[in-house]
């Protein structure tokens, strides 16, 4: 059964053309330091919503492996549509819900597609809110996926390193973020996005970007895809643009990797086979950085993808990684 939610919050919880700017320049993301940094204090003020309930719920046989279209994805839907609600999270596109709606094409059979399947068209929903900031023309956006390939027969694909753990993520940032900003507002607005359709050609964030460019004069991407695998190794900053000349892009690769190795965790300078939604906002030249694990491609699109091979610990090092980030370069500087 869905677990209801029971925690008390009084929280709230994850571009332009060419022609527009990022969201910083030359003086804003800087290298810095970082050993000069005051460690991060994770506040415990309220009690939030555990990675683990989050995952549980994520993978269960209720959200049935989350395919886009399924009663099982519009199970996750509502699912962190509630959370958004309940950590009283701002609207991003309307004042009646946390949905931003697209149209997608969906086959009828989930995962691997036949001769025999057949498409639709039908309404998409991503989740999205924010913490409003200062500047209303600028934004920094924390995304994960949410879809998953959904089930085969009687198998239920999971989908807890792909990307359960994102979305844990997500929704745990959130709450820390929102403490934090509860006594000093943001400089500019944080969105968080759990997207839909990303395996189907990066439906959901492709619809994103478009819609949210004429609201912003500049974004910057943080996207969460598979981590915290049991056997995952050292992060990696998927499809690396190691040639970037952008002063934004290449802080927020030295100092996102900074904020990583001061909470134990190695970035890799290997290569991944694949894409993620950050892919959306790099088409559209806004400053972005995508972390994946070493390793996930032996676990991710099998039914062995369950909660099971999770290290949690992991996932609270990712978490307060980005948050530390944050906090010490960017929106509460």
């Amino acid at each position: 059964m869905i677990k209801k939610i029971t925690y008390t919050l009084i929280i709230f919880f994850s571009c332009s053309f060419i022609s527009c700017s990022n969201l910083h320049n030359e003086n804003n993301i800087k290298e810095q330091d970082i050993s000069t940094i005051e460690d991060i204090e994770i506040i415990n003020k309220q009690e939030n919503i555990p990675m683990e309930y989050i995952l549980d719920n994520l993978t269960s046989d209720e959200f049935e492996g989350r395919f886009t279209g399924s009663n099982g994805n519009k199970l996750a839907e509502q699912f962190i549509e509630d959370i958004f609600n309940n950590i009283e999270l701002d609207k991003v596109f309307n004042t009646d819900n946390y949905k931003h709606t697209y149209i997608q094409e969906i086959s009828d059979t989930p995962g691997l597609q036949n001769a025999d399947s057949k498409t639709e068209f039908k309404e998409i929903n991503n989740i999205t809110g924010k913490i409003s900031g200062k500047d209303s023309k600028r934004a920094i956006i924390i995304s994960a996926h949410f879809y998953h390939i959904g089930k085969q027969g009687d198998e239920i694909f999971r989908g807890a390193v792909d990307n359960g753990s994102g979305v844990a993520i997500l929704i745990d940032l959130a709450q820390k973020l929102q403490i934090e900003c509860s006594e000093m507002i943001p400089d500019y607005d944080i969105i968080f996005c759990a997207f839909n359709g990303e395996e189907e050609g990066l439906q959901g964030s492709k619809a994103f970007v478009r819609d949210i460019m004429d609201k912003y004069e500049s974004l910057t991407n943080i996207n969460i895809d598979s981590v915290g695998y049991e056997k995952g190794g050292d992060i990696i900053f998927l499809k690396r643009n190691s040639e970037a000349t952008n002063i934004t892009q290449q802080n927020l690769y030295t100092n996102i990797e900074k904020a990583l190795n001061k909470n134990g965790l190695n970035v890799s300078e290997k290569e991944i086979k694949g894409v993620s939604d950050n892919a959306s906002f790099e088409n559209e030249g806004i400053a972005n950085i995508c972390l994946i694990e070493e390793n996930v491609k032996e676990i991710i699109h099998s039914v062995s993808d369950t909660i099971d091979v999770i290290n949690f610990d992991n996932l609270n090092s990712i978490s307060n990684s980005i948050y530390y980030f944050l906090k010490n370069y960017i929106i509460l500087s």
